[in-house]
């Protein structure tokens, strides 16, 4: 009798097992989920059962929602991750009769969803069912329907982002409630990691990754319509995520909603190390294949080099950290050793008067953002900073609109030149110009001076030529004749007929032909001196003139001879 009261236990026990696991994605009160049952979606895209981790710890086992079709063990859902059951013990997931989801070892409730129907208990095959959805959703629900879930795993997510899921920040009725993505211990270990995703809690729609609960290790940067601020390369809205935001009195719900055209093939982890990754499964293969990966540069941890200072660096892991313009390492002997941690100092405190802007460009913006909604266009958010003494700087775009931020600018990234990695422009305070600018300054002052040196050079070069031709006009008959004599009597012994050649014109000259050419050179010499007072100018159009007198002279002399 005893061997056929346990022969029938056990088949009960099998019998309902096999139930579970022919009705296919639902799981009724009253039913069990053991070592090797799972429940199936409806097509067959995520399994619900137990599992012991690939690579880690054989002898724990954990209830978890898996990819049905992937060629690796793929787990973007656990229940009991930081309560395990002993694979040698008796083991079962089960739908109460009060309405939980409870992981059973034994008799010993090692996970619990802490939910209950609002009805009374219902007797065996009542209307409370854990149904797997296609989505990979695990819906606790009162009835048929989503629409009266009791709970659901999108709600508690693990470590992997699913299309469907939000990213949900509540800061209704006065509190603050968040939807937390928390990343596994380790590959082979899915209890609780160091790294958790989530929305900024102060409701700057930004997204955060801190380490250990609290420390700031990565954020995402303000939401820009289509893309994050700090990953401008990647325009999240192609794929279906987007902001959602329901304002109620000032307090309100905001999310992020992640809905692509093929829902099934994607999915985005945060990784043990505190990496986030999105993936694509490849249908026909089963492999996964990352998209994209955030953050990959040690420059986009948060806040590398402190408070107004600017973080540069590549994928060969090197940081490079430099103070704003304008500003000075806040401890020398930190610079000097390449910490970067206190951030840098202004040269000269603002005074709220004489306080001009700079601009640096391909940012990805600082952390603690104002966004000032009744400003419209850059000019105008521009003369808004620059009226409050409070507003250190200021950044305006189409997608983010103007952006305000206080003295402090923390977590200063600029992306390197090429491809997509624009960034964004942000225009920062000074008192006055850094060095930088006060040489620019004093080159434009050389070029102008230089350019007006050159000006009145030439103006006083004009001066003296319309001066020069002047003078000439009244000189040029004196100097034709002059020459002209000069040139008569040079030829003058030659010329039998030439009444100029006559004694009576005595030019107090000896008698003899070896004295003219002497005299002629002695009034040409005396010529000479007189337009080299005069200038260079007129005595090369002196000459010219002599030249074109003496050709046309002897010109002359050739006719008379013909």
């Amino acid at each position: 009798m005893a061997h056929a009261a346990v022969a029938a236990a056990l088949s009960g026990v099998l019998l309902r097992r096999v139930d579970a696991a022919a009705l296919g994605p639902v799981l009724s009160q009253g039913q069990s989920l053991g070592a090797n049952d799972t429940l199936v979606s409806a097509n067959g895209v995520f399994v619900l059962g137990f599992f012991a981790p690939r690579g880690g710890d054989q002898g724990r086992r954990y209830l978890g929602v898996m990819y049905a079709r992937a060629a690796e063990q793929t787990v973007p859902w656990v229940a009991n991750r930081d309560a395990p059951v002993s694979a040698a013990s008796k083991y079962s997931a089960t739908v109460t009769a009060s309405g939980e989801l409870q992981v059973l070892e034994g008799d010993r409730v090692a996970w619990r969803t802490n939910t209950s129907s609002s009805s009374s208990p219902s007797p065996v095959g009542g209307n409370v069912t854990l149904t797997l959805l296609d989505s990979g959703n695990l819906v606790l629900a009162s009835g048929s329907g989503e629409g009266n879930a009791l709970w659901q795993s999108f709600d508690h997510p693990a470590d992997t982002f699913l299309p469907g899921m939000r990213i949900a920040l509540d800061r209704r009725n006065g509190t603050v409630k968040r939807t937390l993505f928390t990343s596994w211990r380790s590959s082979v270990d899915p209890g609780a990691g160091d790294f958790t995703l989530g929305l900024d809690p102060l409701g700057s729609a930004q997204l955060y990754i801190w380490k250990n609960g609290s420390t700031t290790y990565w954020r995402s940067g303000q939401w820009a319509n289509t893309s994050f601020v700090g990953v401008p390369w990647r325009s999240l809205s192609v794929h279906g995520f987007k902001l959602n935001v329901d304002q109620v009195q000032g307090e309100g719900l905001m999310y992020y909603t992640f809905s692509t055209y093929n829902a099934t093939l994607y999915r985005s982890m945060l990784h043990p190390n505190g990496t986030e990754t999105c993936y694509m499964l490849i249908d026909a293969t089963g492999e996964w294949e990352a998209v994209w990966s955030q953050h990959n540069i040690p420059c986009q941890e948060y806040n590398t080099c402190g408070a107004n200072a600017v973080c540069a660096g590549g994928e060969n892991g090197q940081n490079s950290c430099t103070c704003l313009e304008g500003f000075k390492p806040r401890s020398a002997a930190g610079y000097g050793n390449g910490k970067w941690t206190h951030g840098c100092v202004r040269n000269a405190s603002l005074t709220c008067e004489d306080d001009q802007f700079l601009e640096i460009p391909r940012l990805k913006l600082p952390n603690l953002a104002t966004w000032v909604g009744t400003v419209k266009g850059k000019q105008q958010c521009r003369w808004w900073c620059l009226g409050n003494c409070s507003c250190g700087a200021y950044s305006y775009s189409i997608g983010t609109g103007c952006l305000t931020w206080g003295h402090e600018l923390l977590d200063i990234y600029q992306f390197p030149y090429g491809g997509y990695e624009e960034g964004y422009d942000l225009s920062f305070k000074v008192h006055t110009y850094p060095k930088r600018f006060s040489k620019t300054k004093r080159w434009t002052a050389g070029v102008v001076i230089v350019v007006i040196v050159v000006v009145v050079a030439l103006a006083a070069c004009s001066f003296l030529l319309w001066k020069c031709r002047r003078r000439f006009k009244g000189e040029g008959i004196r100097s034709y004749y002059n020459a002209r004599v000069v040139l008569q009597t040079q030829r003058s012994p030659c010329t039998k007929t030439d009444k100029l050649a006559h004694p009576a014109e005595k030019l107090g000259i000896g008698g003899t032909e070896q004295k003219r050419p002497s005299r002629f050179l002695s009034i040409s010499e005396e010529a000479v001196r007189r337009y080299f007072v005069q200038g260079l100018l007129t005595l090369h159009v002196y000459v010219l003139s002599v030249r074109t007198y003496t050709y046309k002279t002897r010109s002359k002399r050739k006719q008379r001879k013909l």
